[in-house]
């Protein structure tokens, strides 16, 4: 029996799991770095029975909360997990393995699942998670005719912003970002037609990001007028400033992302959020007390505590028996 430990990477694209006789045999994970595709070890021991699948709509699609249920082995001591349920943004996966004793769920509110650790032999004992924020998501502003758009939020910033004003509206948006290093460009949103373009707003990602959006829409919720702001510079009004007014931005965090309602014209438009960190700062880990069990009961506990970039290890409080240590699951966010 043994630990092990996938780390933390951008996002999980697919879920690989295994079953046996006696409960969950094997655990396996595709991850995303970059733009590359991690395939993980097999955690266990795969049987005849092979894998049941669960693939994610990466990037649009995340994993946030894991559930499960673990029980003893009929005439043994040794606890295996025999049931996982992956939840995500989208959708609940249907159970793999059979629901039986205690129940469990990894999950932080607010965060996406982005690796996994645990404990295994034959069979899969332990299963903890790492966990990064996810990006919050505000409302789109104004009407919702023409068609449903969506950027996404799986972008480190926004670094281009291209509008067209045409004769009763803002007729196009169009937004480039930038995710480990790479540009990407979205679909223009909305036609050209007509329309005057205005001077692309530039972000000079990493040092500048965005930090809001100022707009005005009519009754029939056309967008009017819109204005940006970086933490350095604010864009000239493209377009008017006439109708309902409206401010997308959010304390202490950046715009990461669009999304919003598009056809001839500008309809509505909404932003996603991530927290402000820079390329160097390491967001704090969390990590949870293991535990050791005695015959009848909690026998010793141990604590890890992060003390500015430093892991302390603290003391064994209690007497330790020969069932040794069992560690709950680790939550730890990566750099961004």
């Amino acid at each position: 029996m043994g630990w092990w430990c996938t780390g933390a990477y951008d996002g999980v694209k697919r879920v690989y799991v295994g079953q046996a006789q006696d409960g969950i045999s094997v655990v396996k994970f595709v991850y995303d770095k970059g733009t590359e595709d991690i395939v993980g070890a097999e955690h266990g021991t795969s049987t005849l029975l092979g894998f049941e699948e669960l693939e994610l709509e990466y990037p649009s699609e995340y994993i946030t909360a894991v559930q499960g249920t673990y029980d003893k082995i009929f005439g043994s001591d040794a606890t295996v997990i025999n049931m996982l349920r992956f939840k995500t943004n989208k959708q609940t996966s249907t159970p793999f393995g059979l629901e039986a004793g205690t129940a469990f769920e990894l999950k932080e509110e607010g965060h996406k699942i982005v690796g996994f650790h645990g404990k295994v032999s034959d069979l899969l004992h332990q299963l903890g998670v790492y966990v990064l924020p996810m990006a919050q998501k505000v409302e789109a502003h104004g009407g919702k005719g023409g068609n449903q758009w969506d950027d996404g939020s799986e972008h480190d910033a926004v670094i281009k912003i291209q509008v067209g004003a045409g004769g009763i509206g803002i007729q196009y948006v169009k937004f480039d970002y930038v995710k480990n290093g790479q540009t990407e460009e979205a679909p223009l949103r909305g036609i050209k037609g007509r329309s005057i373009a205005a001077d692309p707003f530039v972000i000079s990602h990493p040092g500048e990001h965005l930090v809001s959006v100022e707009g005005w829409y009519n009754p029939e919720g056309l967008h009017q007028g819109l204005k940006f702001k970086s933490n350095k510079k604010t864009s000239d009004l493209i377009g008017y400033d006439d109708g309902t007014h409206f401010t997308l931005q959010v304390q202490d965090k950046k715009i990461v992302g669009f999304h919003g309602f598009a056809g001839d014209y500008v309809h509505s438009l909404g932003a996603y959020f991530s927290p402000l960190t820079s390329s160097t700062t390491l967001t704090p880990a969390k990590k949870l007390p293991a535990l050791g069990q005695g015959h009848d009961g909690v026998s010793a506990v141990k604590f890890e505590y992060v003390n500015g970039s430093q892991v302390v290890i603290g003391g064994e409080r209690g007497k330790p028996t020969l069932l040794g240590f069992e560690e709950s699951k680790d939550l730890i966010a990566q750099e961004s």
